[in-house]
């Protein structure tokens, strides 16, 4: 069984973490190439991680 209090805290770190990263590649803070092409790597492995803790919840949520 899913707690799903652990799922909206791991989701909710997960948003703002992605909300950080998304600000600073907007406000122009990032100082070059390496970094920008780090903090895009950061954001796109958030929003696969992201993506598939929602698939399998529901996996879980609809075996149960």
């Amino acid at each position: 069984m899913v707690d799903t209090r652990f799922v909206d805290l791991l989701m909710s770190r997960l948003n703002e973490t992605e909300s950080i990263l998304k600000d600073n590649l907007i406000s122009g803070v990032i100082k070059d190439h390496n970094e920008y092409s780090l903090s895009r790597g950061k954001l796109e492995g958030i929003q696969l991680a992201k993506r598939d803790i929602e698939e399998i919840v529901n996996q879980v949520l609809i075996e149960n």
